[in-house]
C-alpha cells in the first residue's frame, strides 16, 4: 500500500529544497529537474504538486515570506518597542553565514530572473509593500507620525544597502559594524521619551 504524504508537509519540502537550491545556484539553479533530484526523486514528485516553474514560484515565494512573518511574530512577542525594532532590524541583515547565504540567494534570484517572468513583478511588489509595512509597524511607536514617511523610507534604503554591501564584501561586514550603520540611522530620527537604538544594541 502507497504511503500518503499530507500536501502541506509535501510542499514544505519542496519549499526547503528550492530555498536550498537558490542560496547554492542562485535562480539558475533551481529547474524542475534539479528540484526532483534534491528531493531524491522522480520529476512527478515535485510536478504532481506544481505543473510549471511558474506555479512553483509563485507558491515557493509566499510560503518565504508567510515564513518570515510568522518567524518575526514568534521572536517579538512580549517585547517592547524599541526591542521589536532591534529584533526587525537584526532578523533583515545578513549577520551570519545562514543569513548571507540567504540573502546572496534573493541576489542571484533577482539579478538571474528574466525580466519576462510572469511571477517576478507581483512578487516584487509584494515584497515592498510588506517590508513598508514591517518599518512602518516598528517605527511607529518611537517616532512622531510627521517623521515616519520619511523614517521608513531612508531605513529601508540603510537596510537594502547594508545588505547588499555585505552580500558582495562579507568580509568588510561584521555583524556589528551592520547594526551600527543602521543604528546610526535610526537615532537621526529623535525617538519617542528621548530613547536611543544604540544603546539597545
Amino acid at each position: 500500500m502507497a504511503l500518503r504524504v499530507d500536501r502541506d508537509v509535501r510542499a514544505r519540502e519542496i519549499f526547503t529544497a528550492a530555498r536550498a537550491l537558490i542560496v547554492e545556484h542562485g535562480y539558475a539553479g533551481l529547474t524542475l529537474r534539479s528540484l526532483a533530484d534534491e528531493l531524491g526523486g522522480s520529476m512527478t514528485l515535485v510536478t504532481h504538486y506544481f505543473d510549471s516553474h511558474a506555479s512553483l514560484m509563485n507558491a515557493y515565494l509566499e510560503f518565504e515570506l508567510e515564513e518570515f512573518e510568522n518567524e518575526l511574530r514568534s521572536l517579538e512577542q512580549g517585547e517592547d518597542a524599541l526591542q521589536r525594532l532591534r529584533i526587525l532590524i537584526e532578523w533583515f541583515l545578513p549577520n551570519d553565514l545562514p543569513s548571507w547565504r540567504e540573502e546572496r540567494g534573493r541576489v542571484l534570484l533577482l539579478v538571474q530572473v528574466p525580466r519576462d517572468a510572469t511571477w517576478l513583478t507581483p512578487y516584487l511588489l509584494q515584497v515592498e509593500e510588506r517590508m513598508t509595512a514591517f518599518l512602518w509597524d516598528h517605527l511607529e511607536p518611537l517616532i512622531r507620525v510627521e517623521q515616519l514617511p520619511l523614517a521608513v523610507d531612508v531605513l529601508r534604503l540603510t537596510l537594502n544597502g547594508v545588505a547588499l554591501s555585505t552580500v558582495e564584501h562579507p568580509e568588510d561586514w561584521s555583524a556589528e559594524q551592520q547594526i551600527d550603520v543602521v543604528a546610526r540611522v535610526i537615532d537621526s530620527f529623535p525617538l519617542e521619551g528621548g530613547a536611543r537604538f544604540a544603546s539597545a544594541t
